[in-house]
């Protein structure tokens, strides 16, 4: 099945038309055989018109069956160049939910998308639920879902694998709950980067609970820019029961991320990390380092808390004496925490 067609392919927010009659065209789809027939439907739940005062969104979407967005992506991973270029043009992208609100979208399987799978964008109001989404865990910015300056998101009940993040949390956000989400391959669950651009607005309300991360590059990752051309915040996010196995950086969070080989080295991340909770995580690690927090000279990290972690490695080589690393972060740690934490 090809590509739900979302308007304008070089835009990365992507666009949906305001009336239902447009919007019936604006997401086609045909079955690949017989044998794996889609049962696809949208449904307007409500009148599909626009709601004062927001003239231009889409209200009451649902999408749901049995069906299957394939990107055939393999064609065009070749020419991503966006990890070498900051100046890269976004490839298209399976679906994007731009400007939506009280929308619900289950039971739908997103495969090989050629770049994110899934991405919200200004959107309010939204739940995920039964998703599964599939890519080579060496594809090139497969993001499973992307959200971004989007409130009440809610993805569960989810499988996804992918060759970048599971799910990834960009600016401007609030209140997002996932829960009940299977992760791997990929990068795992990541709030950023953020910093990038001027004029980011805060990511507050994240609560992340009952998933299970499978042989991912990262676990739980929170990651910021160096230079950043505006402040922000990142705060109240809960990690919770929450299974690792085989997860190479279980826990980091990296004011110094640099997304490409030549990022410059100037001033500290001016995005302030505080009232972030970690706590019942279990399972296997692969790095030396199980608790990975660097956090900024400009603005430490404040109310960081490991409660209740047990974590064992299981990489090849020897495990290091020192399993934890904090720069410029404080907190607490509270219970049973494996390996010693440096808070």
């Amino acid at each position: 099945m090809r590509r739900a067609r979302e308007g304008n392919d070089s835009d990365p927010r992507g666009s949906i038309p305001a009336r239902s009659n447009n919007l019936q065209r604006a997401l086609q789809w045909h079955n690949g055989d017989a044998s794996d027939r889609a049962h696809l439907g949208i449904h307007p739940s409500r009148s599909l018109q626009p709601i004062a005062p927001f003239p231009d969104y889409i209200n009451g979407l649902v999408i749901s069956g049995g069906g299957r967005f394939n990107g055939q992506g393999a064609s065009a991973w070749p020419y991503n160049q966006c990890k070498k270029t900051q100046d890269c043009k976004p490839l298209p992208m399976n679906l994007v939910f731009s400007f939506v609100v009280n929308a619900a979208i289950k039971s739908i399987s997103s495969i090989d998308s050629m770049f994110f799978h899934i991405h919200i964008f200004g959107s309010r109001n939204i739940t995920f639920d039964s998703i599964k989404i599939s890519a080579p865990g060496d594809s090139p910015n497969t993001d499973g879902i992307h959200i971004a300056n989007s409130a009440n998101i809610q993805v569960s009940n989810s499988v996804i694998g992918t060759g970048d993040d599971c799910i990834s949390i960009g600016p401007g956000c609030t209140n997002l709950t996932i829960f009940r989400v299977l992760c791997g391959p990929g990068h795992g669950i990541s709030v950023g980067s953020l910093g990038k651009n001027a004029g980011e607005k805060d990511v507050i309300g994240l609560y992340v609970s009952k998933c299970n991360l499978t042989g991912t590059t990262n676990g739980l990752r929170i990651k910021t820019l160096q230079s950043s051309p505006s402040t922000l915040k990142a705060s109240h996010f809960r990690f919770e029961q929450i299974i690792m196995n085989n997860v190479y950086n279980p826990i980091i969070i990296d004011q110094n991320y640099c997304p490409s080989a030549n990022c410059p080295k100037k001033n500290p991340s001016l995005v302030k990390i505080t009232d972030i909770k970690y706590r019942n995580i279990m399972g296997t690690f692969l790095s030396p380092v199980a608790y990975n927090l660097v956090c900024s000279e400009a603005a430490p990290c404040e109310g960081v808390e490991l409660s209740d972690i047990s974590l064992k490695y299981n990489g090849n080589g020897k495990q290091a004496n020192n399993a934890s690393i904090c720069v410029h972060v404080y907190g607490s740690s509270n219970g049973n925490v494996k390996p010693d934490p440096c808070i």
